[in-house]
């Protein structure tokens, strides 16, 4: 079925004209709220970025690299005109696709894949010198009455169950159509009976599509967000006496249920977002709720709210209460020095009771500095057996013994020896053990049980990495190399993964001809080399490094030329090459400029046919090398986001931008729309399949085949979460055994997958093992001996030994 335009060209004059209504008074909003607002214009964001940070230098925990890190990510999901689906309707049109037209495959090709994960699922082995991570969490919480059970949010890869306290975790949730998980209840009478808040509340990655429910413990979801809609839930919290009432927190205000999630009412809407609720300890009536700037209370069980207390400006606020003292009411808010306020009387008046003149959620673990990233990391909690004991998270973790007055630092990356990660999202005691405290944050989930003086991490099992590229072995599909959020940089010997290095780890490439020549990097272009396998690794392009004079994007693209690895295409504001990038001390030189903008992709298509996509939509050829550039005609979907090419025919090529593939088959200079039959979402990937001549496209949900014959696409996603397929590579048996050819897939969300590839359609069913040029295989069934030398990929021929 073709996929109609009307629809988005409707949306399109609806935003274009909410746009020009909202521009005021988005340019005067800061662009932490604007990016978790669901109607934000992106360029505003952007602008009003560019705007606070004009004349000041970024400092580490300052919130700089989480807007990049979500502009880039944003960037990849505009279209030409630069709008970015709004909340829920990636979503929905995945849906509406999944009912009207997958069913309508051709029956002689159904390619469904057969997906597993590669990892890494065990916590990997840590080779830095600061605390790695496996996820990012958003949120936890309890079984009611067993203490083994244990429920972990992730911002885009689900929701995580353990029954063992910790010792591993597994997961249900990977079919629905968002995989963010911000809120968690498990219904206190009938533990079976659960409730998830969707969305990503602090980083914005993932679409909120309101309350999702399950009656069978997490087996099965179904939608419960009627009267809500589609919004990110921030906090969940149930009448501690009625399981039917249920009370939100949203980005549009407080919303209530009396009929156990059926329906929602609208009880508090101030504007903007509301970040946290919660009852008044041993109360089944008052209620608390917080957003930047006031704290909000309800007497009769949120049907209304007072005006709510004025604490203090502020781009986020959270608070806790304790079961010791239930007049206690603790505020964090998202300021300079001094953030945390107190209440003695039950949220009636606050006082900010700290006076150590300490700032605690930035990244200075001295509690120096300015500022901080709390709008993105904030987190409080109280200690259920003393009032006065008090832990705040930010980038750090602080801890008060003396109600919030003076805070001491209780674990900070990569500087007290603590082995938990940076970027606090949610702290929460026990409701089991009145000692452990537990702390989800950017690597994972931890748990003290002495006040912050050690931590044990629990994180082993949930696979739920957030990454950007991968780079596979053509020797070994075992080998891999990746670029994590904030988790670094990560290197794969199957099943065993090492971090090698911190910070967020983005492009990523392996030497085709010596797997111990890997390439890394981290964010704006700070290209790295290791030159064992991974396991070191020195910097070798990078503003003032190796020639080069200019920062990159986010994630600076980089390629290898095809025989001849010494040479590499990177892509900054310019297009900079190296013809010895394996020398002790690599140089570059720029072969293209541009005025602005910069590069979103590179690929060679053989040795002398090099391309590289813009920001702008640009499209750029060069035919020696990556030496001389010329420009082609611009990709008609906007922005580059991925070039696949074919290189027994180099003039053929593919890109992915906005929701669509495109074709060229004349290097760039005409093009023509090749999405028939792919849902009208993202594009993210597309890579060719040279030996079956097909093509295997990424979108923001799924995986999509097509065979150069074929005339649509096809879904091919069977066992594959729903979360963005960022990234893809081919690996191909070097002894040409089809049947050992894998597809490898970064995630955002779920870590790295693999598939077998679809076999040509005029291929024998042919499964090999073995080594050197003489292999068994089984063709048709039948075992034989096979000289791989002998083998040719055009006509599926074989010599028999």
């Amino acid at each position: 079925m073709p996929r109609s335009t009307f629809s988005i060209f409707r949306l399109g004059i609806l935003l274009c004209f909410t746009g020009c209504l909202m521009v005021h008074a988005q340019a005067q909003r800061p662009y932490w709220e604007m990016m978790t607002d669901s109607a934000v214009d992106f360029q505003a964001a952007k602008r009003a970025f560019q705007d606070y940070w004009t004349g000041k230098t970024p400092e580490k925990g300052q919130g700089y690299k989480v807007f990049k890190r979500w502009a880039y990510m944003n960037e990849l999901r505009q279209d030409a005109q630069g709008n970015v689906p709004a909340t829920g309707q990636e979503a929905q049109e995945y849906l509406r696709w999944k009912r009207e037209e997958e069913t309508q495959r051709r029956t002689n090709l159904t390619p469904t894949g057969n997906w597993s994960t590669m990892g890494p699922v065990a916590f990997p082995a840590n080779l830095t010198g600061q605390p790695g991570g496996i996820a990012r969490l958003t949120t936890l919480a309890f079984h009611p009455t067993n203490p083994s059970m244990l429920y972990a949010g992730t911002p885009n890869g689900g929701l995580w169950v353990s029954n063992n306290a910790g010792a591993s975790w597994a997961t249900n949730t990977d079919l629905l159509p968002t995989l963010g998980v911000s809120a968690i209840l498990v219904d206190p009478v009938t533990p079976t009976t659960m409730y998830i808040g969707t969305g990503d509340k602090d980083g914005g990655n993932s679409s909120g599509l309101g309350v999702y429910k399950s009656i069978n413990g997490g087996i099965n979801w179904a939608v419960s967000n009627t009267g809500m809609g589609n919004r990110t839930v921030h906090s969940m919290a149930f009448d501690p006496d009625n399981n039917s009432t249920l009370i939100a927190a949203t980005t549009n205000g407080v919303y209530r249920s009396i009929n156990a999630g059926a329906n929602w009412a609208l009880v508090l809407n101030g504007g903007g977002t509301y970040y946290q609720v919660g009852y008044r300890p041993g109360s089944n009536t008052t209620l608390y709720a917080v957003n930047q700037d006031r704290f909000f209370t309800s007497v009769d069980d949120g049907a209304t709210w007072n005006a709510g207390v004025v604490v203090a400006a502020a781009a986020r606020a959270a608070f806790a209460t304790s079961d010791a003292n239930a007049n206690y009411v603790y505020i964090v808010k998202n300021i300079g020095s001094d953030p945390v306020y107190r209440s003695i009387d039950g949220g009636v008046t606050f006082a900010n009771v700290q006076t150590d003149g300490k700032v605690l959620l930035n990244g200075d673990c001295s509690g120096g500095g300015s500022g901080g990233q709390g709008w993105y990391d904030i987190c409080i909690a109280v200690d259920p057996t003393d009032a006065d004991k008090v832990t705040v998270g930010g980038v750090s973790l602080w801890k008060s013994s003396d109600g919030g007055v003076n805070f001491n630092i209780a674990a900070c990356w990569g500087n007290m020896g603590t082995n938990v990660h940076a970027d606090h999202h949610f702290l929460s005691y026990s409701p089991h053990n009145p000692a452990r405290l537990f702390d989800c944050n950017d690597g994972g989930l931890y748990y003290t049980d002495n006040f912050g003086t050690s931590y044990t991490n629990i994180s082993s099992g949930i696979a739920a990495s957030l990454i950007y590229r991968v780079g596979v072995s053509a020797q070994d599909p075992n080998v891999l190399v990746a670029g994590f959020q904030d988790n670094g940089m990560i290197i794969s010997r199957q099943p065993n993964w090492y971090i090698t290095v911190g910070g967020d780890g983005t492009e990523c490439a392996i030497d085709p001809t010596d797997d111990n020549y890997q390439y890394g990097s981290y964010v704006n272009g700070v290209i790295r080399r290791s030159v064992n396998g991974g396991y070191n690794w020195s910097t070798i392009g990078n503003n003032g490094v190796g020639g080069i004079n200019e920062d990159g994007p986010w994630v600076t693209p980089y390629a290898l030329q095809p025989g001849n690895p010494n040479v590499m295409i990177a892509g900054y504001a310019s297009l900079w090459r190296s013809a010895n990038v394996k020398a002790g001390a690599p140089a570059f030189a720029n072969v293209q400029a541009f005025a602005s903008g910069s590069i979103r992709d590179i690929a060679f298509a053989d040795a002398n046919t090099v391309y590289a996509g813009r920001d702008n939509s640009e499209f750029w050829q060069s035919l020696d090398g990556g030496i001389t550039w010329a420009q082609k005609a611009n990709a008609p979907g906007g922005a580059v986001r991925d070039i696949a090419t074919d290189p027994a025919t180099p003039q053929r090529v593919w890109v992915t931008a906005g929701n669509n593939v495109y074709q060229s088959l004349d290097g760039g200079t005409t093009w023509g729309i090749y999405d028939t039959g792919l849902p009208n979402i993202t594009a993210y990937s597309v890579v060719y399949d040279k030996v079956a001549n097909a093509l295997y496209c990424g979108m923001s949900i799924g995986v999509y085949y097509r065979h150069i014959t074929d005339p649509s696409w096809a879904a091919y996603s069977t066992g594959l979460p729903n979360t963005e397929a960022t990234h893809m590579q081919i690996f191909y048996d070097q002894n040409g055994c089809v049947g050992r050819d894998k597809l490898i897939l970064a995630t955002y969300g779920r870590g790295i997958w693999q598939s077998d590839l679809r076999s040509s359609p005029t291929q024998a069913p042919v499964a090999c093992f073995g080594a050197d040029t003489t292999i068994v295989c089984a063709v048709n069934g039948v075992l034989q001996l096979r000289d791989s030398s002998a083998y040719d990929p055009t006509s599926w021929a074989w010599v028999i030994a």
